[in-house]
């Protein structure tokens, strides 16, 4: 499992993204998530979600913030995708460490931040460059 790395800041908890069924359930095995938990991976093209899991296999591993992003043709949808889901990245930040009024300019550079590095890692496991 590959996590990404934020420049600004670190999160309270590990970020990765998940551009395919099959990596997606290798990132669900290594973190002990049991089958009758998991969420599904998105079933339709460019659909998005994300997921906070705690890491059952090891108590001291810290928890990670599993983006799981189904690809499709069209690179605008892909990136509204991914900013829609940086910013519920972002709220699972400001809920770890307790930050319920984050500044206006914290906030915009938060998301940026964590929309970049998915978009990052989008591009290169898709092989693209949107």
């Amino acid at each position: 499992m590959k996590l990404l790395s934020p420049t600004l800041w670190s999160l309270p908890f590990g970020l990765t993204l998940c551009s395919s069924t099959p990596s997606y359930v290798a990132v669900l095995d290594a973190l002990g998530v049991p089958k009758r938990d998991r969420t599904p991976f998105p079933d339709v093209d460019g659909g998005a979600h994300v997921i906070l899991h705690h890491n059952n296999k090891m108590p001291e591993a810290q928890d990670v913030c599993i983006v799981a992003i189904r690809p499709c043709q069209d690179g605008a949808t892909v990136r509204s995708h991914l900013v829609h889901e940086a910013v519920h990245v972002w709220q699972c930040h400001c809920e770890a460490v307790g930050e319920f009024k984050a500044g206006a300019e914290s906030m915009a550079y938060g998301i940026q931040n964590i929309y970049t590095q998915l978009l990052t890692a989008y591009n290169r496991q898709q092989r693209t460059q949107l």
